[in-house]
């Protein structure tokens, strides 16, 4: 189940990179970051129980930091990266 929303994140993130010209959805609306958000931290959440998954948080932050990055929040990428460290 992991494996599968780390995947769906992942796709997520060319599908965001395609749609880059078209405008966010309004907050109302669950747009494809708003999926995204949600399957990177399922996905985190899993990791975080199983120990044999937890070599997966680190690219799952990454990919919560690119999308937080292309969202304009750029202080709160910085605040993810810096905890990988």
């Amino acid at each position: 189940e992991c494996y599968a929303w780390t995947m769906f994140a992942e796709l997520g993130m060319q599908v965001i990179h395609s749609l880059t010209t078209e405008p966010e959805p309004t907050s109302g609306a669950k747009g494809p970051s708003r999926e995204m958000e949600t399957a990177i931290s399922r996905a985190l959440r899993l990791a975080d129980q199983v120990a044999s998954l937890r070599w997966l948080r680190h690219n799952l932050t990454l990919l919560h930091a690119q999308l937080v990055c292309l969202q304009d929040n750029h202080k709160h990428a910085k605040v993810l990266l810096k905890r990988l460290l």
